[in-house]
Parts: structure tokens; sequence; C-alpha cells
């Protein structure tokens, strides 16, 4: 339910900000955030997850552990600050500013995941909202207030990013800081850098398309765009809150177990995925021009197409939880690179032939979402097999070793 509160309040505040800022300040908007945004999935190098998991057998994190985040989030921050000119196609110099001065957030976001992976990891719904509220809920309420107000611009519009990112940020901190020691959880490097390695490329795939258009197409279509994508995100709310609580209860099993429960949280999660986006698809084809106004003209048929890769998407959600908690990660990035690969190659065809848009682009991502989910389903599906067959050699080794012993 919260996570429907706050996608219903981006629904309402989507059409605001659309007409208040046009086609042009949306997209300008859009390209402000999601370098940073990439950024803070890609740069930590999957430590908040592995030490989150690592936690459950320790009564706290280690200081060096919250150090190396930190180091790692100053190390984004100059990153991001050195590349803002690269990322904006017209060389939009307060775009550029705006990409800058929120890249400062990156030096604690890394610290704030931890906190927010711990929380998620126990189980703890409540504190884990109220970070997520800063994401979600926050940002919507204080933007339609601006627009009642008649104050929302683009200015006004990045104020209200800005400040919930540095809200969320401390809070996370807050909490994860709450957990040091000088004796605790140290860093797993080994699944670390194997499920960052997956997270890395499945953060680029779920952006790269708002990444391209961005930098090779005028702002007014990343503007369009960038609603769809807010339109297909809000449908997946209820799937996305489903995957969400999935993790803790991936943490408590294991095996077979942990497999029929993902099954089960998957099979419901499709079920939500397909009643919400019919919901979705007639609300934008009866309202679409009242809610959004002029210049989001062909806004239905990205929605739809976005909606197919939101639902694939959300199943891959699934599947991350459950391997990530079950401490497997390489058919995770296996996956992840096949897909990733997959949707590069389209979209350099799509590129090279001259017909790069936004629905287009739109539709590579179906393409990259479904080889995705169906290379790691192979590779799970190995992964059992070759996991039985050890278990059934051993078996007959220690039979024969105890035939031999008897004799």
């Amino acid at each position: 339910m919260f996570t429907y509160a706050g996608y219903g309040l981006s629904i309402i505040s989507a059409p605001m900000i659309a007409q208040a800022l046009g086609a042009e300040g949306r997209g300008a908007l859009a390209a402000a955030v999601l370098p940073v945004q990439v950024l803070s999935w890609i740069a930590f190098l999957g430590v908040p997850r592995g030490l989150a998991v690592a936690a459950r057998d320790t009564a706290g994190l280690a200081v060096r552990s919250v150090l190396v985040l930190s180091m790692l989030g100053m190390i984004a921050a100059a990153g991001v600050w050195w590349a803002a000119p690269v990322l904006v196609s017209d060389m939009n110099g307060q775009v550029i500013g705006f990409i800058r001065v929120l890249g400062l957030t990156l030096v604690l976001t890394g610290v704030s995941h931890l906190g927010s992976d711990l929380l998620l990891a126990a189980g703890r719904m409540f504190p884990w909202n109220a970070i997520r509220a800063f994401a979600i809920i926050v940002p919507s309420v204080l933007q339609i207030v601006l627009f009642l107000l008649g104050r929302l611009t683009l200015g006004t519009a990045f104020a209200v990013q800005l400040t919930c990112s540095v809200f969320a940020v401390l809070l996370g901190s807050a909490f994860a800081f709450g957990h040091v020691k000088r004796q605790g959880a140290r860093i797993p490097w080994r699944f670390s850098i194997a499920f960052w390695g997956a997270s890395t490329v499945d953060s680029v795939a779920v952006r790269v398309d708002q990444l391209l258009l961005a930098a090779l197409l005028p702002l007014e279509e990343l503007g369009v765009y960038a609603v769809a994508v807010t339109c297909a995100s809000a449908a997946g709310a209820a799937t996305q809150a489903l995957a969400d609580t999935s993790f803790a209860k991936f943490v408590e099993r294991s095996g077979g177990d942990s497999r029929d429960a993902l099954r089960a949280r998957a099979r419901a999660g499709l079920v939500t995925s397909a009643v919400t986006s019919l919901g979705m698809v007639a609300l934008v084809a009866l309202f679409g021009d009242t809610l959004f106004g002029e210049g989001y003209e062909g806004l239905l048929p990205l929605v739809a197409v976005l909606l197919v890769y939101q639902t694939l998407g959300d199943q891959w959600r699934f599947r991350t939880y459950h391997d990530s908690a079950q401490g497997q990660s390489r058919d995770l990035l296996l996956s992840s690179v096949v897909g990733l690969g997959v949707l590069v190659a389209l979209v350099s065809v799509i590129a090279v032939l001259g017909h790069l848009s936004g629905v287009a682009v739109a539709i590579s991502m179906v393409v990259m979402a479904t080889v995705r989910l169906l290379a790691r389903r192979v590779l799970a599906r190995r992964s059992t097999q070759h996991t039985a067959s050890t278990t059934v050699e051993r078996h007959m080794r220690e039979a024969n070793d105890q035939t031999e012993l008897s004799s």
C-alpha cells in the first residue's frame, strides 16, 4: 500500500509536471536526474547487498566497510562532476549544473543503500518505507503543492529532487552508522563483486534507453519517453511491492523451499502486472490528452510497449532478490550480460539505419528483458542439474567407500 501511495501520487504529479514544464523541460529534468541515479546503483561494487546478507551472522558492521563505501561515493561524485557535459545533447549549462550538484549526494549514497538493505533483509518494512518516502512520496507531494501555487518550474522541480535525495541519504546513512562497531561483518568481496557485475549490467540496461535519448535526441522526445516510463512504473507498483517483501522470505529459506517460494511469488506478480497494466492503458487512452496536454502525442504506444517491459523487469526483480538472498550471482551476471549485449546490438543497428526513436528503443528494451529472463532460466536449470549430479556422485562414492571398508 505504501508503494501504491507513492506511485498513485506520481500519476497525479506527472501530468502537472508535464504541463508546467512542457516536453523540453520534462526532458531536461530527466536528463539531470538520470546520470546520478544510474551511478547510485552501480558505483558501490555490490558491497551494500553483500554486507546486508553477511550481517545476518554478526551483531554489527566493521568500521572499514563503511569507510570503503564512503570512498567509493567520493570517486562517483568526482566522476559525475567531470562527465556532466558529455551527458547532455545540447550542452545545456543549467542541466549540467544540476547534474553536478545532485552528484554530490553520491558521497554517502552507498552508506545509505547499506542501511536500506539491512532493513530489507531484516523484514523491517516501516523504517525501510520511511527512507523510501523521500524517493516516491515526498517529491510528488511537493510538486503537486508547487503546481497548485503556480510555482512549479524546472528550477523548483529540481530543488525538490535534490532536497528529497539529501534526506533519503541521511536517513539511510544514520541507520547504517548505528550498526557500526570495531568488530563486525566484513565485506564479502567475492559475492559482492559478482552481484555487482549483475546489478551493474541491469542498472545500465534499465536506464540506457533514457541515457541514449538524452545524449542523441532532442530533450522534447526524452520528455515524452520519461512520462511514459512514469506511467509504466506506476502500473508496476503492486508487483514491485510483492518483490520487495519477498527478499526477507528468500533469506530465510534455502534449496527447494526457496525455489518454490520464488515460483509462487513470481506467478502472483504476473497477475498483478496484467491487471494494473490494462488499467494504465485504459487511463492513457481515455484521458491522456486531457492529463498531459500538448506536446505528448504518441504517448499511448510508448506506454503500451513499456508496460510489457515493466512486467518482464518486475519478474527479473523477483529472481534478483532470490539469487542474491541465496548467495548466487553467477547466473544473474551471465544473463544480464547476454541481455545487455542484445540491447546494444539492436540499438546500434537502429541508430545506423537512422530510425532511432522512443518507440524503437522501447521495443529493444522488451527484447532485452525477454532474452535476459530466458538466459537465466537456462542457466539456472543447468546449475540445478549440475548440483543434483554432483550430489548423486558424492553419495555413490560414500557408498563405495563404505563397502570397501566393510570388506
